[in-house]
């Protein structure tokens, strides 16, 4: 097994998940923008391959196609998060579930989808997801 999968068997079995760093949504450079979405999407595909071993296939992993944006959508049971960057203007702003915070970096990517497989969910006290 991965270390991450490791992670997934612990969170399953009711250890809490690091909290999700985030940073706020500003613009940047497009080509920056679009190289961090494409590595946090890179690796949440593995990630949630590695996550599906262990949990047999619960976590799901859906791309949305918009004009002017690329972003990804992981589910878990009746939750989501929805990683994006849209693009315009020479400039890219990334958002998580559409809020005025991204992730911090690709990697994290590994703490967002721990965060929704843990149970209980987190409530907004114990942090932003």
């Amino acid at each position: 097994m991965t270390p991450f999968m490791v992670k997934v068997v612990e969170v399953a079995g009711g250890e809490r998940a690091d909290r999700v760093q985030l940073r706020p949504s500003e613009p940047m450079p497009t080509v920056v923008g679009a190289d961090e979405q494409v590595m946090a999407r890179a690796l949440a595909e593995q990630l949630v391959s590695e996550a599906n071993a262990v949990l047999g296939g619960a976590v799901e992993l859906r791309d949305e196609l918009v004009a002017g944006r690329l972003s990804f959508e992981l589910r878990y049971k009746q939750r989501r998060a929805l990683v994006s960057t849209t693009f315009g203007g020479g400039t890219s702003v990334a958002r998580l579930d559409d809020k005025d915070v991204a992730l911090d970096s690709p990697e994290q990517v590994e703490a967002l989808l721990l965060q929704l497989l843990e149970e209980p969910f987190p409530s907004a006290e114990r942090g932003p997801l």
